[in-house]
C-alpha cells in the first residue's frame, strides 16, 4: 500500500504522516427529510435510541462516533454495513438514522433525500491524515493523489 487515510495517529516503522496531507471534517447523524424526529419540536440524543439505525460494523471508527455521540448506550442498531451507499439508501428510503462524514452525503443533501439532524451533541469533528510507506517509492498514481490531497488539505 503507497497510501492510507486514516484519523490522526503516530508514526510506525511502517508508515509517516504526510505533514501537508491533513485536514478536518465533521460526521454527524443524518435522517431523511421527513423523517419522524424531525416533527419534534426540541429533539435530543435520547430520542434517537429507539430509532433504527445502521451503521457501520462493530470496531470501526463510524461505530464508535455512534456510541460516543449518543453518549446512553447504544442505539437501535438493526442493520451494520460496510457500504455507505447502503446506509444512505436505509436512511433515504426507510427511516433509518445512520453515522456519516459529512461530505459523504453532499450529493443527497443537494438532493434533498438526506440531511444532518439538527440535534445537539450529534456533531463531532474529526482530523484526517494521509500515511505513506516509510520505504521505498510512490507509484505515479500514489504521487497524483498525493498532491491532490495536499490541495485538499490546503
Amino acid at each position: 500500500i503507497d497510501l492510507a487515510l486514516s484519523m490522526a495517529m503516530p508514526d510506525t516503522e511502517e508508515i509517516v504522516a504526510i505533514a501537508d496531507c491533513r485536514w478536518e471534517d465533521a460526521g454527524c447523524a443524518v435522517a431523511s427529510p421527513g423523517h419522524a424526529l424531525r416533527k419534534r419540536p426540541c429533539p435530543d440524543p435520547c430520542d434517537t435510541l429507539e430509532v433504527p439505525w445502521a451503521v457501520a460494523p462493530r470496531g470501526t471508527a463510524p461505530f464508535e462516533h455512534v456510541r460516543q455521540a449518543v453518549g446512553l448506550g447504544l442505539p437501535n442498531i438493526v442493520a451494520e454495513t460496510r457500504s455507505v451507499t447502503a446506509l444512505k439508501n436505509r436512511v433515504a428510503h426507510s427511516g433509518f438514522l445512520t453515522w456519516v462524514a459529512e461530505p459523504m452525503i453532499d450529493a443527497g443533501r443537494r438532493a434533498g433525500v438526506i440531511q444532518p439532524l439538527p440535534i445537539p451533541g450529534l456533531i463531532s469533528r474529526r482530523t484526517l491524515t494521509a500515511f505513506r510507506r516509510r520505504r521505498g517509492f510512490l507509484s505515479s498514481p500514489a504521487v497524483k493523489l498525493r498532491e491532490a490531497l495536499r490541495t485538499l488539505a490546503a
